[in-house]
């Protein structure tokens, strides 16, 4: 098992312990970002299981299914393969939202491995990003993540042509978890800077940390 995986699963291993631990109150609690994707931590808990309806006890029950099944799912699967990205991604995001329901955010800087891989895949739709920050406004912007990855792109009246950092006047600095948040809307790019964990220069660097988005509210 690899360093993204391993720490995939503890970031599983959060996530069960929480639910183990939920109250009856607890399930109704509102997530962070409410309107995309699940509501509340119910509604987390059974999307992470994939059990439909069900009562706190099959749910808890359920997690613990489910971790497995991740876990079977990831056997060889090593850093760079997009089905490991993608579950990073998802976990990153599901345990930082449930345990800030329930009044203690994870730290995810605790799980680096694993917002690293979930960066990767990230950066592979910089492009996309860049342009729907930006518009029809031409921009080159290099995006530097802390202990990741260093990738540059360049934007023509809203088209992407290849770019090199060397050519961007305007570039972020960010930490793995910092940019995850960021682009998933659950911390503005001021917070992230005043934490240390991000800095910016530049009109199109400007226009990504506020404007860009992994998913349109």
């Amino acid at each position: 098992m690899d360093d993204a995986t391993r720490a995939l699963m503890g970031l599983w291993d959060v996530a069960g312990e929480n639910v183990r631990a939920l109250g009856a109150d607890d399930w109704a609690r509102p997530l962070p970002g409410a309107g995309v994707g699940p509501a509340d931590v119910a509604e987390l808990a059974v999307h992470l299981t994939g059990v439909h309806y069900a009562g706190p006890e099959t749910l808890r029950e359920a997690v613990a299914a489910a971790r497995h099944r991740a876990e079977t799912q990831l056997a060889g699967r090593t850093t760079g393969d997009p089905v490991l990205g993608a579950q990073c991604l998802d976990m990153c995001l599901h345990v930082h939202d449930l345990t800030a329901a329930l009044g203690a955010p994870a730290d995810l800087r605790d799980h680096d491995a694993a917002a690293r891989e979930a960066c990767r895949l990230v950066l592979r739709v910089l492009p996309r990003l860049l342009v729907a920050a930006v518009g029809a406004d031409d921009a080159t912007l290099r995006v530097a993540v802390r202990l990741g990855d260093d990738r540059a792109v360049h934007v023509t009246h809203g088209s992407v042509v290849p770019g090199r950092p060397e050519d961007a006047a305007d570039a972020v600095e960010i930490d793995p978890a910092g940019l995850l948040l960021l682009l998933a809307g659950r911390r503005d790019a001021e917070s992230l800077r005043d934490a240390g964990a991000l800095s910016w220069t530049g009109p199109a660097a400007e226009a990504f940390v506020h404007r860009a988005r992994l998913v349109a509210a």
